[in-house]
């Protein structure tokens, strides 16, 4: 152990402290490591492999944390930090589990087994159960060996990290700055420049400050943003009075109604079947045309089916077909199904099944009278109306704004509104309007990256308004 405090103790040690640490306190040992392919290497420390396998699994639980802080919007992460995060995790992991080795920090197999015979949810009776073990190991998909070797390399980094984290490492020097804190003590060397006298000296050429901007461009790095001016126009301020409804057009919406009314009321399908089982096509055919005859006769549907249907499954209930869906039996049966009137009976259609006699029976259906219908209609088509003027009202201030790239002509036009401003708006600005996906999509489109500065098009915002 105090060959590893030597180790821990510089810079080294403590940036892999720091880089395994962070991430274990957000996540946890447990939930990293999933066992890839080690065929498929990612990286190799100190000829260990970490798979590629692992690394997605990491970066996906990291991935997943910081969309839960930006509330889901992928926009603002930084893709490629995150996997260098969860690569720098699972190599400071990697170096700390052979550390562990190396100082002999391991249980032994019977020590692992003996924690797992004591654990409750592994115990019927108070005693370990066989049973709940192997139904554990099926549910997370793993062998006994690999959970053995899992909780080995767990209960390794948790006594290797506690023995650094619960244990103060202060140097020499470190002591040293506390006491001359303490004791205020301070020893001062101050160093004078003539800044104009030096400058005279130094020259530097363009090719050095290219040369330096090229060396340092992450240092020039800046956040993407855009000043943005806008303008938001409401159903509100563009509708007036409600529109007129005529007498023709709620005659014209009832009847739309009530036809949907009909098209969407249950059909009950009735068929009797005549296979073709112990019979030829033509004594099939034959019976199945006696039977219709019967029927035309006067036999009810019902004791046709009762008597010659060869589908147990509905002649006891009067040929009722149970859920009718179109293709259980062919197009055929299905054509002749919508072609029928209600009660009308079909002469036999033949399918792969046999031949069938149909008869469709539509429940009755209580249609509601115009008058019981026209309040909800006027309201509707008004409703309607309105949408229709406020998107042409919309489509033609956009032909405004797109013609004159400018957004006061808005302003002029629908009364209340005016041009808004925001400057610096960045992907992580918070908004009500300019954070919308829409809007933001638009702000950092490639256009605009590329040098647009004219006024976009109109765009649709989660409540309504334009």
């Amino acid at each position: 152990m105090e060959s590893f405090r030597k180790v821990i103790k510089g810079w080294l040690g403590k940036v892999l402290l720091i880089l395994f640490l962070t991430p274990l306190a957000l996540v946890g040992i447990e939930g990293y490591f999933g066992g890839g392919n080690k065929a498929d290497v990612a990286k190799t420390v100190n000829g260990q492999d970490i798979s590629k396998k692992d690394l997605e699994n990491l970066t996906k639980t990291y991935k997943e944390q910081y969309l839960s802080l930006v509330k889901g919007d992928e926009t603002l992460l930084n893709q490629s930090y995150i996997q260098e995060n969860a690569l720098n995790t699972l190599i400071a992991r990697s170096l700390l589990l052979q550390q562990a080795e190396k100082l002999g920090i391991s249980l032994s197999d019977a020590q692992i087994e003996q924690m797992l015979a004591q654990q409750p949810s592994f115990q019927e009776n108070g005693k370990f159960s066989e049973t709940l073990y192997s139904n554990y190991l099926r549910s997370v998909g793993m062998t006994s060996q690999a959970l053995i070797a899992s909780l080995r390399q767990d209960h390794a980094l948790k006594m290797l990290t506690s023995s650094v984290v619960d244990t103060a490492l202060v140097s020499k020097h470190d002591l040293q700055q506390v006491a001359v804190l303490q004791t205020e003590q301070r020893t001062l060397h101050l160093a004078s420049i003539k800044l104009d006298e030096y400058k005279k000296n130094i020259s530097v050429t363009n090719q050095e400050i290219a040369d330096y901007y090229n060396a340092h461009k992450n240092s020039f790095k800046q956040i993407a943003s855009v000043d943005v001016d806008y303008i938001v126009v409401s159903p509100s301020q563009v509708t007036t009075a409600p529109a007129a409804v005529t007498e023709a057009e709620l005659q014209q919406a009832y009847s739309t109604f009530v036809e949907n009314q009909k098209k969407d009321a249950k059909r009950n399908v009735k068929h009797i079947l005549i296979t073709l089982d112990n019979r030829t096509d033509a004594q099939a055919l034959k019976l199945a045309n006696d039977v219709y005859a019967k029927i035309q006769a006067g036999t009810s549907f019902a004791q046709a089916a009762q008597q010659y249907s060869d589908d147990t499954s509905s002649k006891a209930n009067g040929g009722l077909v149970d859920a009718y869906q179109p293709g259980v039996f062919s197009a055929d049966f299905d054509q002749a199904v919508q072609s029928l009137k209600n009660g009308q009976i079909s002469k036999p259609v033949k399918t792969q099944y046999g031949y069938h006699i149909i008869q469709v029976e539509t429940a009755q259906q209580n249609v509601p009278s115009f008058e019981a219908e026209k309040a909800r209609l006027t309201a509707e088509l008004q409703k309607s109306k309105a949408a229709n003027a406020y998107s042409d009202t919309i489509n033609r201030l956009n032909e405004m704004v797109v013609s004159s790239d400018a957004l006061d002509s808005v302003a002029q036009e629908v009364k209340g509104s005016k041009v808004e401003a925001l400057n610096g708006v960045t992907v992580g600005t918070q908004h009500p309007l300019l954070s919308q996906a829409g809007v933001k999509a638009k702000l950092f489109s490639d256009d605009v990256k590329n040098g647009d500065r004219n006024a976009s098009t109109n765009i649709q915002l989660a409540n309504g308004d334009t």
